[in-house]
């Protein structure tokens, strides 16, 4: 939504957007804008005096709405990087990150943002540290890996190896579309030949592969913790509206009732558990004194098990794991 007033210095353009913290909170940062303001020549000759920007935040996790201002000068603002926006006539211009820490920055309708997660609340001071929190999160995972690559003279997977890829029956490309088409025929719903149940992290030199966890091992033995959501799911606010328009009518409940079927029927066994199992020699963990040697579990020292957990009302079925005591 683009408005336009003017005042005595000029030219303001108001320009508010929305954007859902649980699809990608990298968005926050990013604003779809009409080319006109790049490219026409008529905008050019305005006198423009600053953009102001509002970002209409929802958290679908508190149900409330959280309203980010920020304000540019007109050379400011044209200045900024910017992109392929969602089709020819938009750009996507990245909004920098700094600027969300200046005071320019005003947080309206709250003080701090909550999002929840399992079993608790995080707060944050601001939306920025937010953005930081899942960052460094996915960082330090990638870092420990690398770690553990590097002091064990293991190999990293090249490309796509190592991670789980089922394929699902149907011609769409789609896995909601496919799934759609065997609501009612949920027993037929079963794995191509060709899918992928690979999960690794790392091969050594005699070419085992291993899986990585960043859990330090005495905290975890003998606890339930994820190890894999290799099945489809609902993940975002994206995947949701995809769903939307997929289902229809009583979305949620269409798609909550398929994955409990297929928990019924093809859940029964461990077929997809020992698939996965099969591909690797063991799990290594963190420990407090970095000495990783004494931190390998091997696979027969592991027990695994189905889940269904829940995220917006959505059900999503995992693979969960834990150390034998």
């Amino acid at each position: 939504e683009v408005m336009k007033k003017n005042y005595q210095k000029g030219v303001i353009f108001y320009i508010h957007q929305r954007t859902s913290l649980n699809s990608d909170p990298y968005m926050i940062t990013k604003l779809n804008v009409n080319r006109i303001f790049f490219e026409n020549d008529n905008i050019k000759k305005l006198d423009i005096s600053k953009f102001n920007i509002e970002k209409t935040i929802y958290d679908n996790l508190k149900k409330r709405y959280i309203r980010v201002s920020l304000e540019f000068t007109s050379e400011e603002f044209l200045k900024l990087r910017r992109s392929k926006g969602k089709n020819k006539f938009n750009y996507r211009v990245m909004l920098p990150q700094d600027s969300f820490t200046k005071d320019l920055y005003k947080v309206f309708q709250s003080r701090s943002l909550e999002v929840l997660g399992k079993n608790k609340v995080k707060k944050y001071d601001t939306i920025d540290c937010f953005l930081n929190s899942k960052q460094d999160r996915a960082i330090e995972g990638i870092k420990f890996e690398n770690l553990i690559r590097d002091k064990m003279n293991w190999y990293k997977p090249k490309g796509n190896k190592g991670k789980p890829i089922i394929k699902w029956p149907g011609e769409s490309r789609s896995n909601y579309e496919k799934i759609n088409n065997y609501l009612d025929r949920v027993s037929e719903f079963i794995p191509l030949n060709d899918s992928v149940y690979d999960k690794y992290d790392a091969i050594n030199i005699e070419g085992d592969k291993i899986e990585i966890k960043k859990y330090i091992l005495d905290k975890v033995r003998g606890k339930w913790i994820l190890f894999s959501e290799p099945f489809f799911k609902v993940a975002s606010q994206k995947d949701i509206e995809r769903l939307k328009r997929v289902f229809g009518y009583d979305y949620k409940s269409k798609y909550n009732r398929f994955v409990e079927e297929f928990e019924k029927i093809h859940l029964k066994n461990e077929f997809f558990i020992n698939q996965i199992k099969k591909t690797f020699i063991g799990v290594q963990f963190d420990n407090k004194n970095n000495e990783f040697e004494s931190s390998f579990v091997e696979t027969n020292k592991l027990n695994f098990r189905y889940n269904i957990s829940n995220w917006n009302g959505f059900k999503r079925i995992q693979i969960q794991f834990k150390v034998k005591n």
